[in-house]
């Protein structure tokens, strides 16, 4: 599979830049989830998704699974309130799929 930037969630199974606005996007969840279609396949133990959101850097890294997720949500995060991102590079999703809903 491939990266998708025009549906709702955006989707992002390869490293490179998902959001570049200006006047930013409201996002308000995230999810990396195991998805044995994405480009990297299954997240297993030891992998990472390392990503910049808005010039800082974000770091997840999977440890402690016997072999993989099988199916699973691996990381997520939502917001009470939608947050606007201007910038979003990935730079390293060793497996699955990262899901950003935007607002």
């Amino acid at each position: 599979m491939a990266n998708d930037l025009t549906s709702n969630p955006l989707r992002a199974d390869t490293a490179g830049t998902i959001i570049a606005e200006a006047e930013g996007v409201y996002v308000q969840n995230m999810q990396w989830v195991d998805d044995d279609s994405a480009a990297g396949g299954v997240i297993a133990d030891g992998e990472d998704l390392i990503m910049t959101i808005n010039g800082v850097l974000h770091e997840v890294n999977i440890a402690a699974v016997a072999t993989q997720i099988n199916g699973g949500v691996a990381w997520e995060i939502s917001f009470a309130k939608p947050v606007r991102i201007y910038t979003l590079v990935v730079g390293t999703i060793d497996g699955g799929t990262l899901f950003i809903w935007k607002v």
